[in-house]
């Protein structure tokens, strides 16, 4: 793929966003934030647009600010913009140790959240805050619970552009522990990937890594909130119900990795008890 194969349109608003569509229309077309997952999959051939909507320039979507009890965080904020920005704790923790530093510049909030890599570890606090996804289609904007929107992938129809995470304010503050255990270098794929807050209510937990896709579980944070039990005694009723769908991958072999998780659940608990 060259810039000679594309036609590049950069809508400056919304309301050019419609446009920019309809002028495509008929062409296979790529929303461009990023571009991290277009060049890698257009190089090998899975994908062939002969178009880019290059959603950049769309205010809304940039957006990284707190307003009206809400921290309303743009879909094409980069990962490194949203880090460095601290508006987020959590969420800046994670995303830092997504890629390294010259792709967080360029990965999207958005763009690692409805991307196609299996991990998408920046739904994870967004998950536990049960952020409210905005998206705009048809000339409308609409939002509803991330949680709806999200089992494992996001779903949305191929023109929706994902505007703005509304994660409520409340919620970035509660303590919180990031957990990620990878095979090698502290910047890689998963083996397990554990972020946890302690909400008034409980414990909440979200994974990547452990199974196909990343994923929050009220009956594993029932048992996590279980303060009777020990942080092990936590983990290994945890494990029990996470055995069955392991992921076994390039990474790890299943029993190699529910052996990781044990240690990284027995941290976080241990963690987040101290908390208390």
């Amino acid at each position: 793929m060259t810039l000679t194969d594309l036609t590049y349109y950069r809508p400056e608003s919304l309301a050019e966003y419609p446009v920019a569509i309809q002028m495509a229309e008929g062409e296979p077309y790529c929303l461009y934030g990023g571009g991290s997952e277009i060049l890698s999959m257009a190089r090998v051939g899975s994908i062939r647009p002969r178009a880019l909507i290059d959603i950049k320039s769309i205010p809304e979507c940039r957006v990284l600010q707190q307003k009206d009890g809400q921290i309303v965080l743009g879909g094409a904020a980069t990962l490194s913009e949203i880090a460095e920005s601290g508006i987020f704790p959590l969420l800046g923790t994670t995303v830092s140790r997504i890629a390294d530093h010259t792709n967080q510049c360029r990965i999207t909030l958005a763009g690692n959240v409805c991307g196609t890599i299996q991990y998408r570890e920046a739904v994870l606090p967004l998950l536990l805050s049960d952020a409210t996804v905005r998206t705009f289609l048809r000339g409308q904007t609409s939002d509803r619970p991330l949680a709806e929107a999200f089992d494992g992938r996001f779903r949305r129809a191929p023109e929706e552009l994902v505007v703005q995470f509304l994660v409520p304010a409340e919620a970035a503050g509660f303590p919180f522990v990031h957990v990620k255990r990878t095979r090698g270098d502290k910047i890689d794929y998963p083996m397990a990937t554990i972020a946890a807050v302690r909400a008034p209510e409980g414990l909440r937990l979200a994974f990547s890594g452990v199974k196909q896709h990343p994923f929050r579980d009220a009956a594993l944070e029932k048992i996590a909130s279980d303060a009777a039990a020990t942080p092990s005694a936590r983990a290994d009723a945890i494990l029990a119900q996470l055995r069955e769908g392991a992921l076994e991958d390039q990474a790890a072999r299943r029993e190699y990795r529910l052996f990781v998780l044990r240690e990284a659940l027995v941290q976080t608990l241990t963690r987040l008890e101290a908390e208390a």
